[in-house]
């Protein structure tokens, strides 16, 4: 047990003051402005060093979003954050690193260190505009990490088939033929579907919604659009391309394909597809399918982000809207005992206490 005025309790409330700090020295407006913060690497040097950008979204210069792992949840590594210490976990270190290795010198934004993940307000206001933020980046990094030596083969020629079909577009081949040679191409995409990168709730939006998506697999970059476009012909062709639930849903994300339109998108399909997903927030379950619901979805459903609200409360406001007689919404797939039960498994409920209130299970390493 940690006592008050240890060590560890004495570090954890500098960490938290000086990251509190660090904010309200580029402080964001919280009202209906869409702004956010971007950043910038300050150095090159040993340490990395990166600074924040305060800026609105409709006047922001181009940047690159981030989709990632958050991974360990104890942060072990640091970085300078417009000049102070802040402590990172090894998988955004590693995300940064990289950049920095290759030369990158334009703005980017990723969440652990744009938003004040100690704020609530302020992850309400970011959560509601996500998915502008990533509609509007030039494009997306999905960062799968580093790799070893057997997987970063595999990714490499997975890369040179990819460019191979880029440069050959106008030549018809027969995939059959691919299958016959080595299976290197197989092996880095079933890499990729396997990757916990999938597992996150909030790839949906974060996927579909940016204009142009880049894999990057330590030094190997692959583009999502020649992914999907060898997704496409491998569905019916490549023996056990199918795996576990989350692969499956890969698949059907990465032939869905990024840049795609959600006018028809309903909260049931997404729950659907996003049901194996894994969150430390259980409302980020909802939440993160907001910004893929078209404007009549998100009117039927009436949700806002709002972390002050139980998870309990949004399970029985999502009851009350899907036995509202005059909504049919998501009738066609479930009852309501039907919806109820689903809807407390994918909120990660236990069975509600006299009291009323709702047990949320912790699974999965998410963010915000």
């Amino acid at each position: 047990m940690i006592r008050v005025g240890t060590p560890k309790t004495s570090h954890i409330h500098r960490s938290f003051h000086t990251m509190t700090a660090i904010y309200q020295a580029a402080p964001l407006d919280l009202g209906p402005s869409i702004n956010t913060r971007l950043l910038e690497f300050k150095s090159y040097n040993t340490t990395i060093s990166v600074s924040l950008y305060v800026t609105t979204l409709e006047s922001a210069p181009s940047y690159t979003a981030i989709s990632y792992v958050w991974g360990d949840s104890s942060p072990t590594k640091q970085i300078l954050l417009d000049g102070q210490p802040f402590t990172v976990r090894q998988n955004l270190w590693d995300l940064l690193n990289q950049l920095r290795f290759t030369g990158f010198d334009g703005y980017f934004w990723v969440d652990a260190l744009s938003i004040d993940q100690t704020s609530n307000s302020e992850k309400n206001h970011q959560v509601a505009i996500m998915g502008s933020i990533y509609t509007r980046a030039m494009k997306t990094i999905a960062w799968l990490g580093n790799a070893n030596e057997k997987v970063a083969e595999n990714i490499h020629v997975l890369h040179e088939w990819l460019e191979k079909r880029e440069s050959d577009r106008f030549e018809s081949y027969d995939v059959r033929d691919m299958l016959r040679q080595e299976n290197f191409y197989i092996a880095g995409f079933k890499y990729i579907l396997s990757h916990p990168y999938w597992t996150r709730t909030w790839i949906l939006q974060e996927y579909i919604l940016s204009s142009d998506v880049e894999f990057w697999c330590g030094d190997e970059v692959l583009r999502a659009a020649g992914l999907k476009d060898e997704a496409d012909d491998w569905v019916d062709t490549v023996p056990n391309i199918y795996g576990t639930g989350a692969q499956t849903s890969a698949l059907t994300i990465i032939v869905h394909g990024a840049a795609t339109k959600v006018e028809r998108y309903t909260l049931a399909w997404l729950l659907n597809l996003s049901s194996d997903s894994a969150c430390v927030d259980p409302r980020d379950r909802i939440y993160a399918l907001l910004s893929l619901m078209p404007p009549q979805e998100l009117e039927l459903w009436d949700i806002t982000p709002d972390y002050a609200r139980s998870t309990q409360d949004l399970f029985e406001h999502l009851c009350s809207v899907f036995q509202d007689t005059d909504k049919k919404v998501g009738r066609w797939v479930w009852t309501l005992e039907e919806f109820k039960k689903r809807l407390r498994g994918i909120l990660l409920l236990d069975a509600v206490e006299e009291d009323g209130q709702g047990k949320a299970r912790v699974s999965g390493v998410e963010k915000i």
